[in-house]
């Protein structure tokens, strides 16, 4: 069996079997469609399918999930936010130690050192 791909026919305005237009009517017979009918019978398909796809409340679903998405990122926002604080707080309050010298120089850089990582990773 052979296969060939219709062929557009700028004479005919559509398509003719490629089969026909590579063997001739030994192999296929003269059979084609105007470029004008395929167009229209392509529309009504898609708009069959846009039909089927038709739901009433998909618009306020859409809007539904992205305020929920809306609000569950800010509420990760507010949370990384609160982390942040909390780190600059402990980086205030080692440093307030090593100048009066409740923590050694080492004790220091070492928290400055996971405070600094921690707040890349936040960011």
């Amino acid at each position: 069996m052979l296969i060939v791909l219709n062929v557009y026919r700028a004479n005919c305005k559509g398509y003719i079997c490629g089969t026909y237009a590579k063997h001739g009517n030994k192999v296929c017979s003269n059979h084609a469609v105007k470029e004008l009918e395929l167009s229209e019978i392509i529309l009504d398909d898609l708009k069959n399918m846009s039909n089927s796809l038709d739901h009433p409340n998909l618009e306020s679903k859409i809007e539904k999930k992205v305020k929920a998405t809306a609000k569950k990122n800010q509420s990760r926002l507010e949370s990384i936010e609160k982390q942040v604080q909390k780190q600059m707080e402990l980086k205030r309050s080692a440093l307030q130690k090593f100048i009066s010298e409740d923590i050694s120089k080492q004790d220091y850089n070492d928290c400055e050192g996971t405070v600094h990582e921690k707040l890349q990773l936040l960011q």
